[in-house]
């Protein structure tokens, strides 16, 4: 008879039969499974954690019975025959193991199918064997292939990626640079300012102390001057951009 065989470190082995007879059987930790497994263990243990909701599943096909890998969707750290992961669907038969978690940490999940006393052909269970690992080189074949593909599109987009990082580098350089050069320009214009602050204050006091004097130095005179020679200045100030602070300062 088929079963399942659950070892637990430091509790009993459980053994559970597996009948596909009236319909696929889901073997897995989740509510979902027609068989449950992990249960009453700590939820934080490794093998707890990397069980899948649907581990494996258990059917018959014309005749015969089958395991596979996951339910709708492969589970997350697969199955094994003869100590290798397997991709492909295998055809179960008397003496055949398939480890859905190896042994480790004191756990071990499996299906079995122990032989009988009597009635058994050894070739027949050679056949199958054969049969099996033709499956699964065929298998291993078609997942080398999907490999090679993913492998060839992450090398596609890792060179698409290092291109877009050159070119962005490149235009990172260039608005570097075009903040370097507006930097310069500003200090430049910077000093233009204030040396035309210099000039512009000691052009009004030397216009407003000529003036003066040549109009005779009176008190009435320097009062109109030094309007007139404000009036000079603001407009000077305003053709080049200096405020009446600037000028001031």
């Amino acid at each position: 008879m088929l079963k399942l065989v659950e070892c637990r470190p430091g509790k009993p082995q459980i053994e559970k039969p597996i009948d596909p007879s009236n319909g696929p059987v889901t073997i897995g930790r989740g509510s979902v499974a027609n068989i449950r497994v992990a249960l009453g263990v700590n939820p934080s243990l490794l093998y707890v954690q990397t069980l899948s909701k649907i581990q494996a599943t258990v059917y018959e096909k014309d005749g015969a019975l089958f395991i596979k890998d996951g339910g709708t969707k492969p589970s997350s750290n697969g199955i094994y025959y003869k100590g290798r992961r397997t991709y492909a669907p295998i055809e179960l038969y008397q003496g055949i193991e398939v480890e859905l978690f190896p042994l480790a940490g004191g756990y071990h999940l499996y299906v079995a199918w122990p032989f009988k006393k009597e009635g058994i052909v050894e070739a027949d269970t050679l056949i199958i064997e054969r049969e099996n690992l033709e499956i699964q080189l065929e298998g291993a074949g078609e997942e080398v292939t999907r490999l090679t593909l993913v492998v060839s599109d992450l090398e596609t987009k890792l060179d698409k990626t290092v291109q877009a990082s050159h070119t962005l580098n490149r235009r990172t350089q260039v608005i570097y640079e075009e903040l370097r050069k507006q930097q310069e320009s500003k200090k430049t214009l910077s000093k233009q300012l204030r040396l035309l602050k210099k000039l512009l204050i000691i052009f009004c006091v030397v216009s407003f102390i000529v003036a003066w004097l040549m109009l005779g130095g009176d008190q009435e005179t320097l009062a109109v001057l030094g309007k007139a020679i404000i009036s000079v200045a603001s407009i000077i100030g305003f053709i080049f951009g200096i405020k009446p602070g600037d000028v001031d300062a």
